[in-house]
């Protein structure tokens, strides 16, 4: 039997033309989107790493005496990377070219949110590089809204909150927000519930920074403040106050 590795696919059409037909050949494809529609095939769905295994990661690539001599410092840079593989490899790769730059020196630099994106890049690989490859495939309407998520922070966002937010019917909502799950630019909680991935928040946030207004932004925010979100009730000793 032979195994056949194809790297970082595009799309299936880019595939097809290339499995092979004997029955004894296999092939192990990778790809930023899933391939629903290559017959016959298997789909897993690659997480982020959990703390535990970025934290082995860590130790490996650097060392194990290096993480253990600033445990603290370990746990906050593993804690930034959010689980990202290769975040903690850049992070990592920082660390063994500079030999005297601290684990806390560099938890410290990843701590500024909207510094964490541009620490996060060694030689030719970049965190942000690698998001911007599959938001530059998006269509317009798709690519505003990954943009305006980024503006809420890191909570799960309905899709009625999402149809606010973009000013959208919640059914083309939902297929905005399931073409963006499908690209791997957002997680899917349950049924009708998404959240951004850490690092992938941050950079929505700069892409909107870069290509919608200040207005633009600020209006989005206040349709989801007008439409979804309630104020919470007074204290009940306030009322009580005031009656």
């Amino acid at each position: 039997a032979e195994l056949l590795l194809l790297d970082n696919a595009r799309d299936a059409e880019q595939v097809r033309p290339l499995l092979p037909a004997s029955p004894t050949c296999r092939v192990l494809l990778t790809a930023r989107r899933m391939l629903t529609s290559l017959d016959a095939a298997s789909h897993f769905r690659l997480g982020v790493m959990a703390e535990d295994e970025t934290s082995t990661l860590l130790g490996r690539l650097i060392g194990e005496e290096r993480v253990a001599a600033e445990q603290r410092a370990a746990r906050a840079i593993v804690r930034l990377c959010a689980g990202l593989p290769l975040a903690i490899r850049i992070a990592a790769a920082r660390l063994i070219a500079r030999p005297g730059l601290s684990l806390r020196a560099l938890a410290d630099r990843l701590a500024v949110e909207d510094r964490r994106l541009s620490e996060l890049q060694a030689d030719d690989q970049a965190v942000r590089a690698c998001f911007m490859m599959s938001y530059r495939s998006l269509d317009a309407e798709s690519s505003r809204m990954f943009r305006l998520l980024g503006l809420l922070g890191g909570a799960a966002i309905s899709v009625t909150a999402a149809a606010a937010l973009a000013d959208r019917p919640e059914p083309r909502t939902a297929d905005l927000l399931d073409h963006l799950a499908e690209a791997q630019l957002l997680e899917v909680c349950d049924h009708d519930r998404y959240r951004l991935h850490d690092l992938l928040r941050l950079f929505a946030r700069e892409r909107a920074r870069e290509e919608d207004t200040e207005e633009d932004q600020a209006q989005a925010v206040r349709r989801v403040r007008r439409d979804v979100w309630t104020p919470p009730a007074q204290p009940a000793t306030y009322m009580t106050a005031k009656s």
